[in-house]
């Protein structure tokens, strides 16, 4: 919704993005909030999480409301659920264009500070620079990937499987299963 404080919907009724999501601030950790929420619009005033759920929650809510597809988000994900102890994985370079354009400019960032990520040098990182993800942090990527996947299908509805055409010999080859044959 707009309202006279921030407006976000242009001319042509395209949605512009007004929310800010951050690792938590010094009197944010303090206090162990996983992560500052900061949207003029909704809710106000500005939220701050003190549970790693309730920001990934936020986070979701977000995507599925500006339409943002979680497929990039997932897929870094799910290399780090993968290989919990390669730290190349938890390591992203924010200047990527694909990174940028599909994560970092919407609801995703939120998801990967709420993650635990933080910023640092032009990347955004997780976990220890040398070694392995806690397994409790293993655990948290997980149960973000499988909401993703559940935010993901909501969105795009469940896969389907291919019929076969009329004739087909279940090779794709219709007609040709029963080629010389009366």
């Amino acid at each position: 919704p707009t309202t006279d404080k921030a407006v976000t919907v242009t001319r042509n009724g395209d949605a512009i993005h007004r929310f800010t999501i951050l690792s938590p601030s010094y009197s944010s950790t303090r206090q162990e909030l996983a992560c500052d929420v900061m949207d003029p619009i909704f809710p106000f005033p500005a939220t701050k999480h003190k549970s790693v759920d309730r920001s990934l929650e936020w986070c979701y809510r977000q995507m599925e409301r500006d339409g943002t597809n979680p497929r990039t988000v997932l897929k870094y994900l799910c290399n780090i659920a993968r290989h919990p102890s390669e730290a190349k994985y938890r390591q992203i370079r924010t200047a990527n264009r694909k990174f940028w354009k599909d994560v970092w400019c919407n609801a995703g960032r939120g998801v990967l500070h709420a993650l635990g990520f933080q910023e640092i040098n032009g990347r955004i990182e997780m976990g220890p620079a040398a070694g392995s993800l806690s397994a409790d942090r293993v655990k948290q990527v997980v149960g973000a990937i499988r909401d993703l996947e559940r935010l993901l299908e909501q969105m795009e509805g469940p896969e389907t499987p291919h019929e076969q055409p009329e004739g087909a010999d279940g090779y794709g080859r219709a007609g040709f299963g029963r080629v010389g044959m009366s």
